[in-house]
């Protein structure tokens, strides 16, 4: 069996800095505290990509060691990200964009919660379907030419005929001019600086 690649991240966590972080993984055994770390940053990083203040280094005036490993088929984007990041700065980057995205979790948990329930829904290959409330319930997929008036409907237009396949209309949507509507979610922590607590 062959093993996939993995990176060991080793770097420091500063209090005052990564407070919220070291408040979470001390809640948790050391290995579970760092994939429950990793699987709500892997959720998030779409949300809430690297910014400018990630690669901030934080003084050290007393600091606490950490690592934490990121295997490539459990964090794809995380790892992508890391392998992406310029040497020198990888760890102190991916350990502050840890650090914000718990600190994002406390400000607004309903979003992080939906982001890790589509990921969870992702990894169960589309087979689980996310409520409004939150809630995961099994995915039951409509007759194509349900699928047909429902993404007809979404896009304000009338179905031309019920012969049409979902794929069809979609690919006509997308080629004509009739826009597409998306939702962008600002981090509102991007543009401050590094919080300092003492």
């Amino acid at each position: 069996m062959t093993e996939m690649p993995s990176i060991s991240i080793r770097d420091k966590l500063v209090p005052g800095s990564h407070d919220t972080l070291i408040e979470v993984l001390g809640k948790y055994p050391r290995q579970a505290g760092n994939q429950v770390v990793l699987a709500m940053s892997e959720a998030c990083l779409d949300l809430w990509p690297v910014t400018e203040a990630d690669y901030n280094v934080a003084e050290e005036v007393e600091f606490q060691r950490v690592k934490i490993t990121l295997q490539e088929d459990k964090y794809p984007k995380l790892y992508a990200l890391y392998r992406s990041l310029p040497k020198g700065v990888k760890g102190v980057a991916i350990i502050n964009l840890l650090n914000r995205h718990q600190m994002l979790r406390q400000v607004n948990p309903g979003l992080v919660t939906e982001a890790l329930n589509k990921a969870l829904a992702l990894k169960q290959g589309g087979r689980m379907a996310v409520t409004t409330g939150g809630e995961i319930a099994e995915k039951k997929e409509p007759p194509a030419a349900d699928v047909t008036l429902m993404v007809t409907r979404e896009a304000g237009l009338a179905p031309r005929s019920l012969s049409e396949t979902a794929t069809e209309q979609v690919h006509k949507m997308v080629a004509s001019d009739t826009p597409i509507m998306t939702q962008e979610v600002d981090d509102p922590l991007a543009d401050l600086p590094p919080m300092n607590f003492a």
